[in-house]
């Protein structure tokens, strides 16, 4: 078990992210810079996942919102094991709209 924000515990994390097999997906870059995105994980000691991602378009105009979620569980190698979820979602934001989307997994 590691001490929040530890050495030893950022060192781990660093290798795993370094080791994993997985490649990012391609993202399309938007020239536009408004709309806002907070994501925030939750992991609870019996295994429960959760992930909030809240939206804010700042903008006057609507934005459409394609969201890739690539959930998986790894070794501390970065080994992945298993994929948990992958889901694509689309969304709307209207003109000043915010909206949260979440996702949990047992």
């Amino acid at each position: 078990m590691f001490v929040l924000d530890s050495d030893e515990r950022n060192v781990t994390l660093e290798l795993v992210r370094r080791l994993s097999s997985r490649k990012a997906p391609e993202t399309q870059q938007c020239d536009t810079k408004d709309v806002e995105f907070n994501i925030q994980p939750d992991m609870q000691r019996n295994g429960d996942f959760n992930v909030t991602l809240k939206m804010q378009n700042t903008s006057s105009e609507t934005r459409n919102i394609d969201v890739h979620l690539n959930v998986l569980s790894c070794r501390y190698t970065g080994i992945s094991t298993s994929d948990l979820k992958d889901t694509l979602s689309a969304l709307k934001l209207e003109p000043q709209e915010s909206m949260c989307a979440r996702w949990a997994w047992k």
